[in-house]
């Protein structure tokens, strides 16, 4: 049966239920699964999102893995607001499907709206032009989002396939202002890289404390790549000291009829 913890306590999922705006949200939804139940989990995220898809105002999801043994999925899903999320988990079909997961499975599920960056990506939420408030001493922290598959070790996949670069942020609220700006510094830059595809910054909503980065490029290689150049780590240093970054490297699963990536899932049976 799934387990279900908050990617952020601070505001758990139900409280973003009370958002009113009627516009689009994505749910993100992060999974730890122990590797001899990875086929198990995807057969039943798509019995999960076969439901799902068919409510009235869902629009997509799309199931990623973790590369290099990674025990992470994600799950990113668009709905036309959040009363059509809220209502779908409120069916009676919702709660048993929790139970067609293996144990070992949990889920870390929270909302985001998508942000306009000018020059780097749109959204529903534009950011507000400003400058900082405070300069930062330490800068972003770095905490694994898989610490039994660093950053660093996804590096040595040699797939040319694309990759999904995701980046969890805890960012307190007082400065989130400055975060935004910083981002926007250090987006420009990797925009610039080569095999750089795409970047689509989101923010929680209702309060949330956190921002996600959904980053595309061409292959694992060129993410590395980016990281290596001179100016990768100075930009480390304009974010505000509060910023707590956990990033990870996925690629887009194909889960027959329901979303199409890179890696297609083998059919078996739970």
């Amino acid at each position: 049966m799934l387990q279900h913890v908050e990617l952020d306590p601070q505001t758990p999922l139900f409280s973003q239920f009370a958002d009113t705006l009627d516009e689009p949200i994505l749910l993100v939804n992060l999974f730890n699964v122990d590797h001899k139940d990875n086929e198990e989990f995807k057969s039943s995220w798509g019995t999960d999102a076969s439901f799902f898809t068919k409510q009235p105002g869902c629009l997509s999801a799309q199931l990623h893995q973790g590369l290099q043994g990674s025990s992470l999925f994600l799950n990113y899903a668009v709905f036309e607001n959040a009363a059509a999320f809220a209502a779908t988990t409120k069916q009676p079909e919702f709660q048993p499907l929790r139970k067609v997961y293996p144990d070992s499975a949990i889920a870390h599920p929270h909302l985001f709206r998508r942000l306009t960056v000018p020059g780097i990506c749109v959204g529903e939420v534009k950011s507000h032009a400003g400058i900082r408030t405070k300069e930062p001493k330490t800068g972003l922290q770095h905490v694994e989002l898989d610490p039994n598959a660093p950053l660093s070790s996804l590096f040595a996949d040699t797939l040319d396939e694309a990759v999904i670069l995701i980046n969890i942020f805890h960012v307190d609220a007082a400065d989130q202002e400055d975060f935004k700006l910083a981002w926007a510094e250090d987006a420009a830059f990797f925009a610039r890289q080569p095999g750089y595809i795409s970047a689509q910054l989101h923010q929680g909503i209702h309060g949330s404390s956190m921002f996600l980065n959904y980053a595309v490029f061409e292959n694992a290689a060129a993410f590395a790549a980016t990281t290596k150049q001179p100016e990768f780590q100075p930009l480390r240093k304009v974010y505000p000291d509060s910023a707590i970054a956990h990033p990870h490297l996925f690629r887009r699963l194909t889960i027959p009829g329901i979303c199409v990536g890179e890696v297609k899932s083998h059919n078996g049976s739970q």
